[in-house]
């Protein structure tokens, strides 16, 4: 978090949409394009669900299986690195609210200067008798990171900034509850040309670049948006000692 809070206020780009302020401060609206491919469409890997009824399998873009679903996940990640840190991260809880907090994603008003974001991922717990912790994936990274900004478009819980800016947040909680009471499952900040972008680059297809993935794999050396999977919990029951 270092790097969020060594930026210069003349380096943020600070801009307030609460409710009260819509439309005048917001006036902007997702273009129908994108709204198409990331509600209607809604990409997801074929070994997961789709959560569209038109939604389109990655692999018929000829992106599937391990390496090429890889390769996409990290073209996504180096975008959302903003000097030595990784600011897009999945977690195995129900929520993110805390994540978001940090990110200065959990209102409306937001400083627009870096993409960043939390996503929760649908998974499995287990706890073995000798305390292994064990988190297992229901979902692939590339079919959670879309679900949540289908989930976003199609709840109608986004905003789009005069500049380009997008705040994408997929709550978990109903409709009317008032903003310092909700509670989110995911939310990213990105632009507008970053979705274009990756949009282009999913219809695109997968290509087997050495040189992409060997640039992708440095600017990403060191950082990882992953799920820890495996944890040893320490079960010893501790009786409390009396005075």
């Amino acid at each position: 978090m270092e790097e969020l809070e060594s930026k210069s206020d003349s380096e943020k780009d600070s801009v307030s949409c609460t409710p009260a302020m819509l439309p005048e401060a917001c006036k902007q609206e997702l273009p129908p394009e994108i709204i198409d491919f990331y509600l209607t469409k809604a990409p997801y890997a074929k070994s997961d669900k789709g959560s569209s009824r038109q939604s389109i399998r990655l692999d018929s873009f000829n992106w599937s299986g391990a390496g090429p679903l890889g390769l996409l996940m990290n073209w996504i990640s180096w975008h959302f690195i903003d000097g030595d840190s990784l600011l897009l991260s999945f977690h195995a809880s129900k929520k993110v609210d805390k994540r978001l907090g940090l990110l200065g994603l959990s209102t409306n008003e937001v400083n627009l200067y870096a993409q960043r974001g939390a996503l929760t991922i649908s998974n499995t717990i287990s706890l073995d008798e000798e305390g292994q912790c064990r988190c297992t994936l229901n979902e692939t990274y590339c079919t959670c990171f879309f679900r949540h900004i289908r989930n976003s478009i199609a709840h109608a819980f986004y905003l789009c900034y005069d500049n380009g800016w997008v705040l994408l947040r997929d709550a978990s909680c109903n409709p009317g509850t008032a903003e310092e009471n909700m509670s989110f499952t995911g939310g990213l900040l990105v632009t507008l040309d970053f979705l274009y972008e990756l949009m282009e680059f999913v219809k695109k297809g997968y290509e087997n670049g050495g040189a992409m993935r060997k640039e992708l794999a440095e600017g990403l050396s060191g950082k990882t948006y992953r799920v820890e999977l495996n944890r040893t919990l320490d079960l010893e029951h501790k009786e409390s000692k009396e005075g």
